[in-house]
């Protein structure tokens, strides 16, 4: 199994867990010929495409990627594109996660805060989405940064980030870039129960 890896920027998010993957010998990693990724197996009718942005802005933009004859199944792992398939969603940094996790999960008694909201706003769109009503009185500890258009918007590194939201019992669960957040995966994988809201995207179950 192959997968085509994204012509991206970045090398976090999907882009670090395809290369856990070959890692573990689960898969050959390629660098794709264009900006979205691409499974491919054995199956004669063609490749899987991989979305792994949080919006489908570039899906809408690019027509040769919407070509049905390009590939024979659709997988989107935020913002779902009408007709097509969900698909999985990880963390942020996978390799971060799984190192911490060696450490252990706390116990509910040795959690320190009860509830919990740890973010910022990188983008307009991270702003609105929270900035809706005055979060700091639905938790415990609220700590929201506003650096819009910032290299370094994170007021912690993704270790120190997890290390504080590993010390919640629940944690509040906010709309990022797109409808699901990244964090609320590392809240799960370290124990924490997400609390959604009635904007956030809230259907994993299905």
């Amino acid at each position: 199994m192959k997968i085509y890896k994204a012509q991206v920027r970045w090398g976090d998010s999907f882009q670090e867990l395809a290369d856990c993957w070959r890692e573990k010998g689960f898969c050959e990693t390629i660098q794709s010929a264009n900006q979205l990724s691409w499974l491919e197996d054995d199956n004669p009718a063609g490749l899987v495409l991989l979305h792994e942005y949080d919006r489908c802005d570039l899906w809408k933009e690019k027509s040769d990627f919407r070509d049905p004859s390009n590939y024979r199944k659709a997988l989107f792992a935020n913002e779902l594109a009408a007709g097509h398939s969900p698909w999985i969603y990880w963390p942020r940094h996978i390799r971060a996660v799984t190192e911490i996790l060696k450490e252990g999960i706390l116990s509910y008694e040795e959690r320190d805060h009860h509830s919990m909201f740890v973010g910022a706003a990188e983008n307009p769109i991270q702003y609105v989405n929270r900035t809706k009503f005055d979060w700091r009185l639905a938790v415990d500890h609220f700590d929201f940064s506003v650096n819009l258009f910032s290299k370094q918007p994170h007021k912690y590194s993704n270790l120190d980030f997890l290390k504080l939201i590993r010390r919640a019992r629940f944690g509040l669960s906010l709309e990022g870039y797109g409808p699901k957040c990244q964090r609320d995966i590392e809240y799960m994988a370290n124990g924490v129960v997400p609390v959604f809201t009635w904007d956030t995207f809230n259907d994993y179950h299905n």
